[in-house]
């Protein structure tokens, strides 16, 4: 219907529904469960029409969406990790991939039923900064440890392996994005940023 919705997690837990339209911005709702610490981070499935939020508590929720932005909490769906914390989240048919201060990376195979299976992996040595996600199940992940590692994950298989890394010497690594996310595997690229430094660093896999 030519509506767009913004989400926009706040430090005090709460979830701000921005409307675009017609190059507008305009709220629409705040909603906020009860009792959570600050939004770490947001993602959007389309294929479920779910919306998780993180939060600094280590537990991730899961909003239904509404047009009329007035998005309602799945209760029975919570997911929680309290000695851990939250530093991004993608969703993609019904997969949720998240990568945590504790340098793990944590794969649940269906968020409509609170999870599903999880793959759990120590991906990194340190505090994991930045992570991006194909929709073919490649991951970027980066971390303090210096190192770039690219994950496969085959649920079909019921696998997920390394499958490259790379280390910035000296660079503390606070982001990683793809940036041909439609190539075709495994001709992929991809452009990561370090603390204090203002040079961008691309790789190629072939």
């Amino acid at each position: 219907n030519g509506v767009e919705h913004i989400v926009v997690g706040g430090s005090g837990g709460e979830m701000f529904v921005v409307e675009y339209k017609q190059d507008s911005f305009n709220l629409l709702t705040a909603k906020k469960a009860s009792n959570y610490e600050a939004v770490q981070c947001v993602a959007f499935d389309a294929h479920s029409g779910t919306v998780a939020s993180a939060h600094s508590n280590g537990d991730i929720l899961f909003w239904k969406t509404e047009s009329n932005g007035n998005y309602s909490q799945m209760k029975d769906a919570v997911l929680t990790h309290p000695e851990d914390s939250p530093t991004s989240i993608h969703m993609f048919g019904g997969v949720l991939y998240s990568s945590w201060g504790s340098g793990h990376m944590r794969i649940y195979t269906d968020v409509r039923r609170c999870g599903g299976k999880l793959y759990e992996i120590g991906a990194h040595a340190r505090w994991i900064h930045g992570m991006d996600v194909r929709p073919d199940g490649v991951i970027a992940s980066v971390s303090e440890d210096t190192f770039l590692n690219v994950w496969k994950f085959n649920p079909q298989e019921d696998s997920i392996s390394l499958i490259h890394s790379a280390q910035v010497a000296d660079k503390l690594l606070t982001g990683v994005a793809f940036l041909d996310r439609d190539s075709t595997w495994p001709n992929v690229s991809l452009g990561v940023t370090a603390y204090d430094s203002e040079n961008l660093y691309t790789y190629t896999l072939q």
